[in-house]
């Protein structure tokens, strides 16, 4: 199981051009179930990002991940990329039940969304995200599942 945390900075090798990028962000299917896309910067393009679909990653090393397709630009992409470390995550009835502190993905889908320190919740249960929001259908803190 890999960790988005862990895998933020991480270089991306891409044997298809021989270019290395740094993976910055990911970008997730509305349902937060799995990964579409994942956000790249480039060392020697300052604040420029790219974006390479989920289906070109062949291999996920424990020093970088391997890619085999094209890189491209996120521009058409901005309005979907999301920063969720350290989302608030608040419920329907506007109770804020923690912060998202990291995301657990086998196969880049989504295993379970780590809140606070101990604290699961499971993408079936986000009902809507924004940049630096998570909502919930949790209805109390109580309900969050531990680890």
């Amino acid at each position: 199981m890999e960790s988005l945390r862990e895998m933020l900075n991480k270089p991306l090798i891409n044997i298809q051009n021989g270019k290395m990028h740094y993976i910055k962000n990911a970008v997730f299917d509305s349902s937060m179930s799995y990964v579409q896309l994942l956000v790249l910067t480039d060392k020697f393009s300052v604040g420029k990002e790219f974006v390479i679909k989920i289906s070109e990653i062949k291999a996920i090393g424990p020093d970088a991940l391997v890619a085999n397709g094209p890189v491209v630009d996120s521009e058409n992409f901005k309005c979907n990329i999301y920063q969720l470390l350290g989302a608030e995550i608040y419920n329907e009835q506007g109770i804020k039940l923690g912060v998202l502190k990291d995301i657990f993905l086998e196969d880049f889908k989504v295993s379970y969304i780590l809140m606070n320190e101990s604290e699961m919740i499971y993408p079936n249960n986000i009902i809507s995200s924004g940049n630096r929001l998570l909502i919930t259908d949790i209805s109390q803190k109580m309900q969050v599942k531990k680890n």
